[in-house]
């Protein structure tokens, strides 16, 4: 019985570490297609909140929000409430599942969806990891869509025209405040 047991044993975790072999394929080449997957955490997360000066009434819209990491803890260590727009499916549902364990479900909703065909909701702020090139797509939107003041913060990547108004140095990486 103990040799049955061992080979079940060893069978599920070679089955797991295929699994988790065809996800990492999986997310290479979808962030190959367009921006990969980076989560952002703790205290970039926390930087990004002091940059953008969020506050707990303020609601945040994540663009390419990939599993909520952002939005998950900015509205637990900071009380804010948050969209998260995500292409991909399977991060979608792993972000909902994240968002309930963090019991953050309530504060935080993340939706699968196209950003350059997407309706936004209202935000008082955007926060975005995209590149250059996205960015510029979207900073049209943002002027159409969102009132005057709305601060977006951008980790890393800039916008050609937006006003800048802050920019931090976060160990090898730049955030950028910007003001529509």
């Amino acid at each position: 019985m103990n040799s049955e047991l061992g080979l079940l044993l060893a069978l599920f975790i070679e089955l797991l570490a295929l699994a988790i072999g065809i996800l990492a394929v999986y997310m290479i080449y979808q962030g190959h297609k367009t921006v990969p997957f980076v989560k952002t955490k703790g205290k970039m997360a926390d930087a990004i909140c002091k940059l953008g000066d969020i506050h707990p009434d303020d609601t945040i819209l994540d663009l390419g929000c990939g599993d909520g990491s952002f939005l998950i803890h900015a509205a637990k260590y900071h009380g804010t409430k948050g969209v998260g727009i995500e292409r991909l499916k399977l991060l979608c549902m792993l972000g909902s599942i994240k968002c309930r364990i963090q019991k953050v479900s309530d504060q935080v909703k993340i939706h699968q969806g196209n950003i350059f065909s997407q309706k936004f909701p209202k935000a008082d702020v955007i926060f975005v990891y995209l590149f250059n090139e996205v960015n510029k797509k979207l900073e049209p939107t943002f002027k159409k869509t969102f009132p005057p003041g709305t601060r977006i913060v951008s980790r890393q990547f800039t916008f050609p025209t937006l006003k800048l108004i802050d920019k931090v140095q976060f160990g090898s990486e730049k955030l950028y405040l910007y003001k529509i």
